[in-house]
């Protein structure tokens, strides 16, 4: 996970030219989701903040401290509900997440079968010397 889609999209360079493949070998994500996320190859999974929120709260912060005098208010945390967006950089398409086609359980117990070598291993890029 990159902080950020910007970094994401490095990571996604850095790695093809390691030789690794996204996400056969590594699942990618990023966060913001720029314009540019959804034409990597493969498109890049991220997280959304919606922005117009995030500034209809700073406004409203804004405004109640102006109606204050200029003062600033008590200190309050504001929490923003982030959309994760699905997409083929982390292994799975967003239509799979949205429909699932197949029972969670049975799925689990195929993978409990299979054993802990037929699961994911995380593989990290190559030390440059």
């Amino acid at each position: 996970f990159a902080a950020n889609d910007s970094m994401a999209i490095g990571c996604l360079f850095a790695l093809t030219e390691a030789g690794l493949r996204v996400p056969d070998d590594i699942a990618l994500a990023g966060f913001d989701d720029i314009p540019t996320a959804r034409f990597t190859q493969p498109p890049l999974t991220t997280v959304r903040v919606r922005i117009a929120d995030l500034g209809g709260r700073a406004l409203d912060q804004l405004i109640a401290t102006i109606a204050n005098g200029g003062s600033a208010q008590q200190h309050s945390v504001q929490m923003l509900a982030p959309e994760l967006v699905l997409r083929a950089s982390c292994g799975m398409h967003s239509h799979a997440a949205a429909a699932p086609t197949h029972n969670p359980d049975t799925v689990s117990k195929k993978r409990a079968q299979a054993g802990p070598d037929a699961r994911r291993q995380p593989h990290l890029a190559p030390k440059h010397r």
